[in-house]
């Protein structure tokens, strides 16, 4: 649908003072018919990555938005707690508290326990087919307990309850095409859970309409970052194109860890009741001279890579022949509420936490961070009793030859027992932390940072000129030592007050493309350089920086504003503070904004289900009675629209709204306000004014109040409208009250100051109203 918008950028460079922005992070009713049958003779979906549907799976049958309300047959553990029922969406995700029907727009920032294989609008009543299981014992427990070994080496998983639910060849509303996927949750007896989200045929769906990832009460949603939802058939976390795993964990049993620390909630807790796993690497790991391809996350305090490792003692030390990370190597215990964590990462916000402190620990190295190994040890009890140790190693990459090693340090005991903290490489390179007490490694540091220690364990072999991939107009040079690539000789610097910056909006998407090398001129590489969320870098795109934000699936810190007629999305590109190759008395801020009008007027037509809408509400003294808010035609209000028919914007439609059961001589009902929302949900933040205070906005010239407080029906009239960037319907909600019409105060006339004169005070009862279009 198209729309006219405003494009406003405002460039502003603060060359006394840093300028940037602050980095911001982030159900319907139950229906009253479920229809739910076991299936016969459902074929099975062939192969990875998807468990097969067996005879026992129950087909379900709602109308569109609906949800199935099931029983589990073993708790299931989630985000610390354990619950013993769910909610299955046919919009593709699980949830754990009452959904909304129609809530088929995704929100990442819902703040729930909610499991999204595919959050989206599917049409299970239009086509293919959609079903659940739960099992205890027999092929599918069999089936999860080797997956999950297989994908999590190391875990010694057994799992005793499986729930599968699949959407088989499911129509799509905001796309064309079908969708195919399954989610499986996994758990054991231990109260140790997984999570599976398969992938079949997945067509291109508009980003604002679909979310993939998972979320917890108060946390930030973890979502399957991908640039189109047709690769999460070809993608995968573990191996298995098509399929994304992840273990579920609560949060830290032991005591709060420094803010150094990186997070490691949703990594792997390991077992080690049985022998150390070797782990594959996702991505080679260069250490010193040799690249590595598989890990040991040992239970002693030690990584390596080769072999596993048993506790160190003073005389084996100089026989060991091997390459290791030793965080702190010791005798400990794995046997009360000690706990290992294991996290590989090569994509989303923490890759762009370990860009930015490298290159604050080492300024002027260029580093660009694209894989992360985290091993945690919490709260591990050293073997003699002597006390308790929490600490961390990070291995950072740049997916080519540069590597740094970071060992983090929480609350640690002292001890007697033989410990060590450094690497040694069986080349001929080692460093070993100097401490007299374990104690002293939370308050120590090689880079400024008490409690962390870095040691860079691979450097470039050769120029970086040949790694910075400068375009045909730009040509590698040092500023102030640090390499990156500048304007070449053909390059004619176009608008370089703006860095020739081009701005694109497309719904609620928006982008601000600079010039790569008139910025490294400036003194701005595009590791510095972020949007209001700091975790929001650009990406490169030939010779242009873009930065992007996506209003629903990855905000960048962007803030939404609304007038009367217009929505403004607004995000400003800033500078990190002292990681500029240059010394520059202030900072860079370039602010940019994407400008949209609330209210469009276009010939469209647009198809409504016009149906007379009932709201319930209970009296205290006076029994029940019924609201209704029906369409019509024309100002006649004789017959109403009944079926299946099309209005077209621009188009007048009336409405009334009566109350039943009451004398219309007696008792009036006031329109105290009506208002349009895009989505069927009240209090949307986005919403149009019809009617406010009893009269028409005055922002909206085709508003007409009718009728209005002077019997059980009032009336009014408006000309049809659509929302930009969201799909052809509106949802129109009015807030009523009840009024004894023998006062004569129950509606006042509207005067041209849009006030009301004075408010009756004999409300008999108020009440709200909706009806979707």
């Amino acid at each position: 649908m198209g729309c006219p918008l405003l494009l406003c950028l405002a460039v502003l460079l603060f060359m006394s003072s840093l300028a940037t922005g602050q980095s911001t992070f982030p159900t319907t009713t139950t229906p009253d018919n479920l229809e739910t049958g076991q299936s016969t003779e459902l074929p099975t979906i062939p192969g990875p990555p998807f468990f097969p549907v067996g005879p026992e799976a129950i087909t379900l049958t709602h109308s569109d938005g609906y949800y199935e309300q099931i029983l589990l047959e073993q708790p299931f553990l989630y985000a610390g707690k354990l619950y013993h029922e769910l909610y299955l969406s046919m919009d593709g995700y699980v949830a754990f508290y009452v959904p909304n029907i129609d809530d088929e727009l995704p929100n990442p920032q819902l703040g729930k326990d909610v499991i999204a294989p595919l959050w989206t609008d599917i049409e299970a009543d239009q086509g293919g087919r959609w079903t659940y299981e739960q099992a205890t014992n027999g092929s599918l427990i069999e089936l999860a307990t080797t997956e999950i070994n297989n994908m999590f080496p190391g875990v010694n998983f057994s799992a005793s309850w499986v729930f599968v639910s699949t959407w088989e060849n499911v129509p799509l509303e905001v796309a064309s095409g079908v969708v195919s996927l399954q989610v499986v949750l996994a758990s054991n007896a231990g109260g140790v859970s997984f999570i599976l989200m398969n992938y079949g045929t997945i067509p291109s769906i508009p980003s604002i309409y679909w979310l993939a990832g998972y979320d917890m009460e108060n946390s930030d949603f973890v979502t399957i970052s991908l640039n189109d939802s047709s690769e999460l058939s070809s993608t995968s976390n573990v191996y298995i194109p098509g399929r994304w795993a992840f273990p579920v964990h609560t949060a830290s049993i032991g005591p709060p860890v420094p803010e150094i620390f990186y997070p490691y909630l949703h990594g792997t807790v390991l077992d080690y009741t049985g022998s150390v796993f070797q782990i594959p690497l996702q991505q080679a790991f260069r250490f010193f001279g040799s690249y590595k391809y598989t890990i040991y996350v040992n239970k002693d305090g030690v990584l390596t890579f080769s072999e596993p490792l048993d506790e160190p003692s003073s005389n084996n030390t100089d026989n060991i022949n091997t390459d290791f990370i030793a965080p702190l190597w010791t005798d400990f215990e794995t046997e009360n509420s000690e706990k290992i964590v294991y996290q590989e990462v090569t994509s989303g916000p923490l890759l762009s936490r370990a860009t930015q402190d490298i290159n604050n620990m080492f300024p002027g190295n260029y580093f660009y961070a694209s894989w992360l190994v985290i091993a945690t040890w919490e709260t591990m009890s050293f073997e003699n009793n002597t006390g308790n140790a929490t600490f961390q190693a990070v291995l950072v990459s740049n997916g080519a030859d540069v590597s740094y090693v970071m060992l983090n340090y929480g609350p640690i005991d002292s001890t007697d027992q033989f410990w060590m903290a450094g690497y040694a490489s069986t080349d001929g390179n080692s460093y070993f932390i100097q401490e007299a007490d374990t104690f002293n490694l939370s308050s120590s540091s090689n880079v400024q940072i008490p409690g962390r220690w870095v040691f860079q364990v691979a450097t470039p072999q050769t120029t970086p000129c040949q790694y910075l991939s400068c375009a045909w107009n730009e040509a590698c040079m040092p500023i102030n030592g640090a390499y990156g690539c500048g304007c070449g000789d053909y390059n004619t610097r176009p608008n370089p007050d703006t860095f020739d910056a081009t701005e694109t909006c497309s719904g609620s998407s928006g982008s601000l493309s600079l010039s790569r090398c008139q910025l490294f001129e400036a003194g701005y590489p595009a590791e510095v350089l972020h949007l209001n969320d700091r975790n929001c870098i650009g990406q490169l795109d030939y010779d242009r920086l873009v930065f992007s934000f996506d209003s629903n699936a990855n905000m960048c810190g962007t803030t939404l504003e609304n007038n009367s007629t217009h929505i403004i999305f607004k995000n400003n590109v800033g500078s990190t503070d002292g990681m500029g190759v240059i010394s520059h008395v202030g900072g860079i801020n370039i602010a940019f904004s994407c400008v949209y009008p609330l209210i469009q007027s276009i010939s469209m037509p647009m198809a409504i289900e016009a149906s007379k809408t009932v709201l319930s509400k209970e009296l205290s003294t006076e029994g029940s009675y019924q609201i209704s808010m029906i369409p019509y035609p024309d100002a006649s209000f004789q017959v109403p629209y009944s079926g299946s028919v099309t209005l077209e914007v621009n188009q007048q439609i009336y409405v009334a709204v009566q109350v039943d059961q009451f004398n219309s001589n007696q008792i009036g009902l006031v329109l105290d306000s009506c208002w349009a929302t895009p989505v069927n949900q009240i209090d949307y933040y986005i919403r149009w004014d019809l009617i406010v205070n009893d009269c028409p906005n005055p922002a909206d010239g085709t508003v007409a109040v009718l009728q209005n407080g002077v019997s059980t029906s009032s009336h009014f009239s408006f000309r049809m409208f659509t929302f930009t960037s969201f799909p052809n319907q509106i949802y129109l909600h009015c807030q009523v009250h009840l009024c004894l019409l023998e006062s004569g105060n129950c509606a006042q006339p509207c005067d041209g100051q849009f006030l009301r004169r004075r408010r009756s005070v004999d409300v008999y009862d108020s009440a709200a109203i909706s009806m979707g279009f």
